[in-house]
Order: structure tokens, then C-alpha cells, then sequence
């Protein structure tokens, strides 16, 4: 057995032994050595440049440039030139590279950038609108060009850029979410909600979608500004409107986002007998309800589930949920009440 493991380790060492040969000899390569010569200088220049050290960082980044035009070399190249406000240089590289790369608008944005830092507030407006309009109905581009806007700190010039999208892809793509992450970064909550509020009555399955990203933002939202403008905006909806569900289901969300389980109760209560759903949402707001030490809300939502009758599949849990209630309620009160404890004690016993 010890004679036929040894046959074949040596077999499969010969076997690999002309594919090691030839790795080793790709890696030992002048080609090879060279690529891992340019990486390093790359690495050392784009340190230069974290460090401020324009000038060394140009000098390294406009050779590399000439001996590999890559994206990455570009841009540091760019950077450096537009740090050492060196701007005419900066939009020579950007045609240069612009030549090297026809029918990409990003080098638009680029352009614009320079003719902005430069100045020349005019021709950067130009720029950016000739971006724009010369947008191509293709949802990756429009995504690309955004970005490279929102990149050189012009997030108005990416809104409109989706806003051109949204046209060009009419009834295809609404770029709707990417809408709502710009007015969100920039700071534009009414547009934001807005927005949302649109993609959402147009794509009903999206609610978990817009629930995640409106829950993001409103973790970002220091001041708590945003939970009262997207309430203020669902009830004027829903009074416009107030058979559209995707409302009542987002409003009783936002409720219990913000532990306002007396009002969660009555979207919960809405939405169950609109669809006789037998109490499992007007449920699972008591529960949180008790679990907030809300006994109130938790009180009222499960006396509605009791009130559906003992043949309810959730009758049971409703009169737990009920009773416990009532003894946190009671064991909480600094002042205990005699014949509140005598009552709850007649409750166990029926129960």
C-alpha cells in the first residue's frame, strides 16, 4: 500500500511539474518583473499623494501614464496635476485620455471639474450639460456618469443625471432608489420620500426594499427630521387615497419604528379587517407593545384579537397576551390596588 502511495505522489509530482516549470518561468520573466516594477512605483506614488507629496506623486504618475495609460494611472495623474492647480495640463491629459477612450462621457465630468476648479464656473456648466444631454439610454452609463459627478462633489448634476435616465428609459428603469440616495446624501428629505413614495405605489412588492432604505437614512438622520416628514406625507396620501394598502402598511411600519403602538394598533386593525387576516397583525403590534411597557396600546390590541371569539385560532394567545399584560401593568404601579389584584386573579382562574 506505502509502494503505491509513493508511485503516485511522484506521478502527480511529474505531471505538475511542467505547469510549476512554466509558472516559475512566467513570474521570472522581464515582462513579468517589469509589471511588478510598475505596481510598486504605483503603490509608492498613490503614497505620495495620500501624503500631499503632489509633486513627487506627479512626477511618478505622469510616466507610468506614458508607458501604461490605465484608469487608476489616469486618474492620480489628474489629481496630482489638479492638487498642483496646474489646470491647463489637467485638461490637456483629460482630451488626451478622452482620445484613447471615445463615446465615455465620464471625461466630461472630468473636464467640467478642471474648468470649475480653475475658475470658469461658465464652462463647467457647459460642460456638465453637454454630459447630460448627450446621455446614451443605457442604465450602467447613466449609473457611471452619476457617480463621477457625486464623485467631484456635484451631487445636483448626478440628481439630474437620473432625472435624464428616468426620461430616456421611460417604463423600463425609474432609477427611482438611486434618486432617493442623492437627495438623501444631499440632505433633500421631502424629495427623498417623495420619491420613494412614487416607486413604491408603482412596484408594490418593493416595501421591503424601501423600508431598508428608509430605515438606513433615518439611522443617519441625526436630528430626526425625516420620520415626521415621511408621516406628514403618508397621511396626506392616504387621505387622497385611502384604499391603496402599500400606505396602511408603511404607516403601521413607521409607527412602530417610532413606538407610537397606539396609532400601529390602528393600521394593524385596518389592514385585518380589509383582509380578515383573523388578528395576526393587530397581535404582533400588542406583543411589542407589552414588550415596550406600552400596556395601554397592548391592551386595547389584545382585547380586538379576544374580540374575535373563542373559536379564533389566535384566541388563546390574545388572552395570555392579555393577562400578562394586566399583571405587568399592576406589578409596575408603585400603589398596589387590592381589587385590581383581586380582579386578575379572577381572570387566571377563568382562564
Amino acid at each position: 500500500m506505502r509502494i503505491l502511495k509513493c508511485m503516485i505522489i511522484i506521478l502527480l509530482l511529474l505531471t505538475g511539474a511542467p505547469q510549476l516549470h512554466a509558472q516559475i518561468e512566467m513570474r521570472s520573466s522581464p515582462a513579468a518583473k517589469q509589471v511588478e516594477k510598475n505596481r510598486e512605483r504605483q503603490r509608492l506614488g498613490i503614497q505620495y499623494y495620500q501624503n500631499r507629496e503632489f509633486e513627487k506623486a506627479l512626477e511618478i504618475f505622469t510616466a507610468l501614464y506614458d508607458e501604461d495609460p490605465s484608469h487608476i494611472n489616469y486618474t492620480y495623474y489628474l489629481y496630482a496635476l489638479t492638487e498642483l492647480q496646474q489646470y491647463r495640463e489637467a485638461e490637456k491629459l483629460i482630451r488626451k485620455h478622452s482620445r484613447k477612450n471615445p463615446g465615455s462621457l465620464r471625461y466630461e465630468v472630468d473636464l467640467g471639474f478642471i474648468y470649475l476648479s480653475a475658475g470658469e464656473p461658465d464652462r463647467a456648466r457647459e460642460t456638465f450639460g453637454k454630459a447630460i444631454e448627450s446621455l446614451p439610454a443605457n442604465p450602467h452609463e447613466i449609473r457611471q456618469i452619476a457617480n463621477a459627478f457625486y464623485f467631484r462633489n456635484q451631487p445636483e448634476y448626478a440628481i439630474l443625471t437620473y432625472l435624464k435616465g428616468k426620461e430616456l428609459l421611460a417604463g423600463t428603469y425609474t432609477f427611482d432608489i438611486e434618486l432617493a440616495t442623492m437627495y438623501e446624501r444631499n440632505g433633500n428629505y421631502p424629495e427623498m420620500v417623495e420619491t420613494l413614495l412614487d416607486y413604491l405605489a408603482e412596484t408594490p412588492d418593493a416595501m421591503e426594499e424601501v423600508q431598508n432604505k428608509l430605515q438606513s437614512a433615518m439611522a443617519q438622520d441625526i436630528e430626526q427630521i425625516l420620520p415626521g416628514i415621511l408621516r406628514e406625507n403618508l397621511l396626506i396620501r392616504y387621505q387622497a387615497s385611502p384604499e391603496e394598502v402599500y400606505l396602511n402598511e408603511l404607516l403601521l411600519w413607521l409607527s412602530v419604528q417610532q413606538r407610537d403602538f397606539s396609532f400601529a394598533f390602528v393600521q394593524a386593525r385596518s389592514l385585518d379587517r380589509r383582509f380578515n387576516e383573523d388578528g395576526y397583525r393587530v397581535l404582533d403590534v400588542a406583543d411589542l407593545a407589552l414588550a415596550n411597557k406600552d400596556f395601554n396600546a397592548a391592551l386595547e390590541a389584545y382585547e380586538y384579537v379576544l374580540g374575535k371569539g373563542r373559536q379564533s385560532p389566535l384566541y388563546l394567545n390574545g388572552l395570555i397576551g392579555f393577562l400578562e399584560t394586566r399583571y405587568q401593568q399592576l406589578a409596575n404601579n408603585i400603589k398596589i390596588e387590592p381589587a385590581g389584584m383581586q380582579e386578575l386573579e379572577s381572570a387566571y382562574i377563568e382562564a
